[in-house]
């Protein structure tokens, strides 16, 4: 309860947001080590927030925190395309293999590019699916299309 109450009060102003995070971080370490609320998705929106912010210090944190509740850890390489991606556990490799989805390629196109197996590429294909909840492959392309769309605007 008083985590949400926190939330209320921090959310909407910009100038408390990288504070909010700060409070979201601590309070996800509280969380996890006493088996209540639901520290992972909230590190990974801190670790979004960090990562884009560039503040590795922090990042590197709730990557390890992530790591110590067995959750997927995003790779510290490259970019996810979006803190809203990152968010829902959409590791980098993951965003690289749904832009060239995006782009109509097949797993084994995509797994020359990225030099990888088509089952790897397959495996990735899956995690996307479920992690952004959609049913298929073209629902994922259209949630992709939709996303790049918004950023250029």
């Amino acid at each position: 309860m008083l985590v949400t109450e926190a939330e209320q009060m921090l959310a909407g102003q910009p100038a408390f947001d990288l504070w909010r995070q700060v409070c979201r971080r601590l309070t996800a370490e509280a969380a996890l080590a006493g088996g209540w609320g639901d520290p992972v998705s909230w590190l990974r929106e801190c670790l979004a927030a960090f990562d884009s912010a560039g503040h590795q210090h922090a990042a590197t944190a709730c990557r390890g925190l992530l790591s110590r509740a067995r959750a997927t850890v995003p790779r510290r390489s490259g970019a996810v395309a979006t803190p809203e991606l990152a968010a829902l556990g959409v590791t980098a490799r993951e965003a690289d293999v749904l832009r060239l989805v995006a782009e109509g390629l097949t797993n084994r196109e995509i797994g020359q590019r990225l030099f990888l197996s088509p089952r790897t590429v397959e495996k990735h294909v899956e995690r996307l699916l479920a992690k952004t909840g959609v049913q298929n492959r073209s629902q994922l392309v259209a949630r992709a299309a939709r996303r790049a769309t918004t950023l250029r605007t």
